[in-house]
């Protein structure tokens, strides 16, 4: 009888490891399935991201275009400018922002 009880002691120690490994396997499986879940969840998210910068490359590309407008409105404006050389200039900025340039130039 005392093969029996050794068999019996393996017996218990097989279907404890065997329990064991179905526990690891089930705590694996639902880990495999929580990251399946993330990395889905992530994918959107880059896809997302992806399609914003698509966007934002988009939307610059179209500013990069504004200074060569505003230079073309600027010289534009100014085309019709005339320009006077040869007067005094005020001394404060607020004596600039009041005085009478049309006049001062009539005057001359």
């Amino acid at each position: 009888m005392p093969p029996k009880k050794k068999d019996n002691g393996t017996v218990r120690k097989v279907d404890s490891r065997a329990t064991d490994v179905e526990t690891s396997r089930a705590f694996d499986s639902q880990t495999c399935e929580e990251l399946k879940l993330k990395k889905t969840e992530l994918d959107k998210a880059l896809q997302a991201e992806r399609r914003r910068i698509a966007e934002l490359t988009s939307e610059f590309e179209s500013l990069r275009e504004v200074p060569d407008d505003i230079e073309d409105l600027r010289s534009r404006s100014m085309r019709c400018n005339l320009l006077f050389h040869g007067f005094p200039e005020e001394p404060s900025p607020a004596a600039r922002r009041s005085e009478n340039c049309a006049k001062k130039v009539l005057d001359h």
